[in-house]
């Protein structure tokens, strides 16, 4: 529908296998390019659109000013499970991609339109500084080098006190009641 525009697709780089096979069908579109390494910075400098879902890329197009949407997928396993939403949606107007109004013309629209709540964005970002991409790089570095997560953990393994003090500490990070570790500290 858009043959003079350029779309670049970012797979999620911890997930690479899993989101691969579900876009395989796109590589052939002319003007879809398929890129999951490297740095996002050089891309959010030329887009003109982010889209993104449940993503931390809701942020960094926040903070390079560029106007962003964030796809609301009903059958994500997140929404199915009932895991609340993530904090870096609130940084988007939320779209059903299923809505057949939705051209590029219109999330252009909605995402130009969209302002982030100022006290959300302060308390993540304040005013984007050097120091704020050092700590968003430094923070999507962790998140990278992490191990993938198991979700086969036994249930009595999941109520033993470590594990809810984990799980609690990384609900509060995610709150951002809680700052994140220096990247030397390894938190299994």
């Amino acid at each position: 529908e858009n043959p003079k525009t350029l779309f670049v697709l970012r797979l999620h780089p911890t997930k690479l296998a899993n989101y691969r096979r579900h876009f395989e069908a796109l590589e052939g579109i002319p003007n879809l390019f398929i890129q999951s390494d490297g740095d996002l910075g050089p891309l959010l400098r030329i887009a003109d659109l982010v889209i993104a879902s449940r993503s931390g890329s809701l942020v960094e197009a926040t903070i390079a000013e560029k106007p962003a949407v964030n796809l609301h997928l009903p059958d994500h396993p997140f929404y199915v499970a009932g895991i609340a939403p993530s904090i870096e949606e609130r940084f988007a107007p939320s779209v059903d991609p299923r809505d057949p109004a939705l051209d590029l013309g219109a999330l252009r629209s909605l995402a130009s339109d969209f302002v982030p709540d100022e006290a959300l964005r302060r308390r993540w970002i304040g005013e984007p500084s050097i120091e704020t991409f050092e700590r968003l790089h430094s923070f999507a570095c962790e998140l990278i080098e992490r191990p993938p997560v198991s979700r086969a953990i036994p249930l009595r393994a999941q109520l033993e006190p470590e594990m809810l003090r984990r799980r609690l500490r990384l609900e509060l990070r995610r709150r951002s009641l809680l700052p994140s570790p220096s990247s030397r500290v390894v938190d299994h």
